[in-house]
């Protein structure tokens, strides 16, 4: 899962501007366990957990400019490697034998884990922590013999 926040602080007057261009991406990497303990016809309700990595990668880019004359220019980038746990509660339709389409709300707990520059601690953190739903088209491949 990709996860992408932008922002833009631009002030501009006749002697000069502010311009910040910030981005924030993380990408979240792991495993997903699931299991139903509920079936009524064609609706299953049970539960999933999924666990892993996100890799956050934090840009900034600077510009100030005092009467035509460019002050500061600079960029700067930021990284850093996270884990988190998320339960969700699921609910899912079968709408044929191996596609099911699903409903799941959950929390995502994000461990606390500071943005590094070069390797060196910043006291910058990110937390992706929030309240998840999700709705999506399962396929299921049946490796049994027959």
């Amino acid at each position: 899962m990709e996860t992408a926040l932008r922002g833009r602080n631009h002030l501009a007057d006749y002697s000069g501007e502010y311009k910040a261009d910030l981005l924030l991406n993380a990408f979240q990497i792991g495993a997903k366990y699931q299991r139903y303990i509920f079936s009524f016809n064609k609706f299953d309700v049970g539960y999933q957990l999924n666990a892993g990595l996100i890799l956050t990668d934090f840009y900034l880019d600077e510009i100030l400019i005092i009467y035509d004359e460019e002050i500061v220019n600079s960029g700067i980038s930021l990284d850093n490697t996270g884990l988190f746990i998320e339960p969700m509660a699921k609910a899912s339709y079968n709408l044929f034998e191996s596609v099911n389409i699903n409903l799941s709300t959950g929390y995502n707990f994000n461990l606390k884990s500071d943005l590094e520059f070069y390797r060196l601690q910043t006291g910058v953190y990110t937390n992706w922590s929030g309240l998840r739903f999700q709705i999506g088209i399962d396929y299921s491949f049946d490796f049994s013999a027959r």
